[in-house]
């Protein structure tokens, strides 16, 4: 069985919401989540833009969920602009408040689940160190 990135998306992010453990468990198709891997493509390409395309949808679904309360305008831009370049501009975006660090934690999970590794998002805080304070 092979799910298209749009399927695997929603499939994804409602784990991560904690709202599709039956899907998770595999339930209904006999064969469980782990069939489903999309890293499977022969092109290298297509497993980028699937990625990509991932993210955009765990984005648009995410902060269709969680809201804008607490997420900046220039957050925003950063993670529309990342998806706009098919996700390959690696320009920093590092969340400053709780609600953003939240979202950026839900998006890594949402794009782990799906099969990336966690290096794919463009979360970076160059010249912290140790643990952000979020406000």
């Amino acid at each position: 069985m092979r799910w298209s990135p749009a399927v695997f998306a929603t499939f994804a992010v409602l784990v991560t919401l904690g709202g599709g453990a039956a899907l998770a468990a595999g339930a209904g198709d006999g064969q469980g989540a782990a069939k489903a891997k999309p890293q499977d493509a022969a092109d290298p390409h297509d497993w980028s833009a699937q990625k990509c395309s991932f993210y955009g949808k765990a984005w648009r679904d995410l902060l269709t969920h969680v809201g804008r309360e607490g997420i900046s305008a220039d957050f925003i831009a950063r993670n529309e602009a990342f998806i706009r370049s098919d996700c390959t501009d690696r320009s920093d975006i590092c969340p400053a408040t709780r609600q953003e660090g939240e979202l950026v934690n839900k998006l890594t999970m949402a794009t782990m689940n799906f099969g990336t590794a966690s290096t794919f998002v463009p979360f970076v805080c160059k010249g912290t160190t140790g643990p952000l304070k979020l406000q």
